[in-house]
């Protein structure tokens, strides 16, 4: 792998690896047994609702709606306005280092396989990142099981609506999409749960956190040689 790549395959990622995710620095990397291992997720995920298993999100709503059923083109059409239902975030813009790690974090989850997503979705998340075509996040958004409000808003970006940002320029969705080539994902059934209800966002605020403390502790330590090599 060149030095300019950035290897991602559902594991852990090093701190070294993340922050360059966040600057934006080295293009990101899928291997063949990762995308292997989301197309088999995905298959079975899509033999349990032929085999007409209840699935949260799918067969099923979500939240309040947990207990009620959906199925064929009810189905299809609920999965499509997960996003939307979801984008409610507000306050302050998010920094676009923690939104590119959110996305990155987000990517990488999904190539563990378990979350039954589509190939397209990884595929799509990949884009996002070579084009440096990020969704506007803001900075308060629910509390509880997942970053809904902000996750909300990538998920919306993915399907083509809400606000983005395109190598830094502010733009409509739908017109950074056209501008790179790339047209609104779908969202079948669980890529919207999927990209919605995850906690990548949180994750990514940490670990920018736990970056930035790490480099305040190397340059208290440096400072500190240097201090005692002054007295002698």
């Amino acid at each position: 792998m060149n030095s300019d790549q950035i290897l991602l395959d559902g594991t852990e990622i090093g701190l070294s690896a993340l922050s360059r995710l966040a600057a934006g620095q080295g293009r990101v990397v899928v291997p063949d047994a990762a995308l292997r291992r989301v197309a088999q997720g995905r298959a079975d995920f899509l033999t349990a609702l032929d085999d007409g298993q209840q699935i949260y999100g799918a067969t099923t709503g979500v939240g309040a709606l947990k207990d009620v059923e959906q199925h064929g083109a009810e189905m299809l059409d609920y999965a499509r306005a997960l996003p939307f239902a979801h984008q409610v975030a507000v306050g302050e813009e998010v920094a676009p280092e923690t939104v590119r790690l959110a996305v990155a974090l987000r990517l990488n989850t999904a190539l563990t396989g378990k979350a039954g997503v589509s190939s397209e979705f990884v595929a799509f998340l990949q884009a996002m990142l070579a084009h440096d075509l990020l969704p506007v996040m803001n900075r308060r958004g629910s509390i509880g099981a997942a970053d809904l409000g902000q996750m909300g808003q990538l998920a919306t970006v993915m399907a083509g609506a809400g606000m983005a940002r395109l190598k830094g320029e502010a733009m409509p969705a739908a017109e950074a999409l056209a501008r790179v080539g790339m047209t609104p994902h779908p969202m079948p059934p669980r890529d919207g749960l999927a990209a919605v209800a995850v906690n990548s966002y949180g994750l990514a605020q940490t670990a920018m956190q736990v970056a930035r403390a790490g480099l305040a502790l190397r340059r208290g330590m440096a400072l500190a040689m240097l201090g005692a090599q002054a007295m002698g």
